[in-house]
């Protein structure tokens, strides 16, 4: 499908929400209305002890530092239909069971690289089988995290589907009730999918997707809601992902695992639609 008919179709879309929405909506009252959201995000994360494990090693790399990698703003990325869940992206679809109060589901879209040519320390054992270069029994001993021994990268991404519950709070709203800013807090729990880009001890590059745990989040924010159904959002949120089974090479026999927290902050925008 080329992107001048996905354009057509988005366009249509939110004409046909526009004209199905109620008259009579206001912001900070939705109860019975459904909502949707698309924006993009920027992260930073913790230091992580990451296991590898598979026939001939079993070793953990300590402390290790990551950092995410949003795309650089360009009008033909960020504004085409075509390539709009290159970056990093937040998208959601909610339903308010209360004037304030939503439940929703959705996706974050993050990236997780592992800083290259960084120092930390390893413990475990690499046998001659899995590595003639890195064979050895280590004790917390140094090693650096070059392009020979280990690439690890969340890049497409470190997928974070979750249902979340989300109430605000009055800060301001316009006698008119056009227009309002809210305080936000939310709670989510999900599972987290990535696709992992993987060479480990100059063996074959792995990059496949997985189901490799899950992940818990709160958020706090501030939205604007104007023209009664419109909205732009900016949240930050803090979370805590446990991946348990990360594939790393083939076979199906190596594996990797790690915890983390990371810290996300996010602008979105969308709108809400009345259902009856």
């Amino acid at each position: 499908m080329s992107w001048k008919i996905r354009t057509c179709l988005l366009a249509a879309l939110v004409c046909l929400l526009m004209a199905t929405s109620s008259a009579s909506a206001a912001p900070g009252r939705h109860k019975g209305e459904l909502y949707f959201h698309w924006g993009y995000n920027w992260s930073v994360y913790s230091e992580s002890d990451i296991h590898f494990q598979g026939p001939g090693y079993d070793f953990t790399l300590n402390a290790v530092t990551a950092h995410d990698r949003q795309s650089a703003f360009k009008a033909g990325t960020y504004l085409n239909p075509t390539k709009m869940t290159v970056p990093q992206y937040d998208a959601r679809i909610g339903y308010y069971i209360g004037e304030r109060t939503s439940v929703s589901i959705g996706v974050v879209h993050l990236k997780y690289v592992v800083t290259q040519m960084q120092g930390t320390t390893i413990t475990g054992f690499i046998d001659e089988s899995a590595s003639s270069e890195y064979a050895g029994d280590y004790d917390n001993d140094l090693i650096q995290l070059d392009y020979d021994f280990l690439m690890f990268e969340h890049t497409d991404g470190l997928n974070y589907s979750n249902l979340e519950i989300e109430t605000m709070v009055p800060v301001w709203e316009k006698s008119s009730r056009t227009q309002g800013l809210y305080a936000t807090m939310g709670v989510g729990a999900g599972i987290v999918t990535p696709k992992t880009d993987v060479t480990l001890l100059g063996g074959e590059r792995s990059d496949r997707f997985n189901l490799a745990g899950y992940g818990l989040n709160t958020k706090v924010g501030l939205k604007y809601e104007f023209l009664t159904r419109f909205f732009l959002h900016y949240f930050i949120s803090v979370g805590w992902m446990n991946l348990t089974d990360i594939p790393t090479r083939g076979g199906g026999l190596d594996t990797a695992e790690h915890s983390l927290f990371y810290l996300e902050h996010a602008m979105v925008g969308g709108m809400t639609v009345y259902t009856f």
